[in-house]
């Protein structure tokens, strides 16, 4: 009588050698630039590919042949990607908002007084409320520090950061569905050894939160690259 157990499907090299390399970044940037042996990549993932598909031996040239169809499929959706990034960020407009504070409150402080102080938020020059799991986080006007330690009490204020500046990059709406549009961003400004102290998001709009000092240098880091790829884009 035949078992009425179903076997479980057993998982091709194919597929455990595309599970192995998801769990390194590094190896797949490498697999997406062509900088990589794949007869040495083959053999350092061997044990972990066994493992995956359950087997006490693999062939190498199995292993290596899945890392080169992998790769073909990761250089097309880095090119594809590349692409739609270049695009949302080409037809996005910069922003610079100097002078401005971020308190971090608790959230019972918030709510209790959320009415005083939206009470207040048409009079501010910028104003941002994000919430998180436990806190509130505020981004407003550097003016208007005063005016929020009347309204919160000191006992729910977990942390004040001033002189901060804003890059407001304003997108089209595809940047919606678009990937990889901050994460280019934050690379690029991270290349000039700038720190981000905040980042967020308003639909169309990212902020891009930074000392002061640094304001200018992520400011033409972003422009310049904007304008790259405008040039470029028309270009082709």
């Amino acid at each position: 009588m035949p078992s009425s157990k179903k076997k479980k499907s057993q998982i091709s090299v194919a597929e455990a050698t595309r599970r192995v390399i998801k769990t390194k970044p590094s190896i797949i940037d490498c697999l997406r630039y062509e900088v990589i042996n794949f007869s040495a990549l083959a053999q350092m993932i061997e044990p972990e590919v066994m493992e995956v598909c359950k087997k006490n031996k693999i062939k190498l040239d199995s292993i290596k042949m899945s890392l080169m169809r992998y790769t073909d499929n990761l250089i097309e959706e880095k090119r594809t990607t590349e692409q739609h990034v270049a695009k949302i960020i080409s037809k996005s407009v910069l922003e610079l908002k100097n002078d401005l504070v971020v308190v971090t409150v608790k959230q019972r402080g918030v709510i209790t007084k959320v009415n005083t102080l939206f009470e207040y938020v048409e009079k501010f020059r910028f104003f941002q409320l994000i919430q998180g799991t436990e806190v509130f986080t505020i981004l407003a006007d550097q003016s208007e520090k005063g005016e929020l330690l009347r309204i919160f009490s000191s006992i729910d204020i977990i942390d004040i950061i001033e002189h901060q500046s804003a890059l407001i990059l304003i997108s089209p709406k595809e940047i919606i569905k678009v990937q990889g549009v901050v994460s280019y961003l934050t690379y690029l400004i991270a290349s000039g050894q700038i720190n981000i102290t905040q980042i967020m998001s308003c639909h169309t709009d990212t902020i891009f939160l930074v000392d002061r000092k640094n304001a200018l240098k992520a400011y033409s880091l972003i422009e310049e690259k904007i304008y790259f790829l405008r040039n470029l884009i028309e270009k082709t």
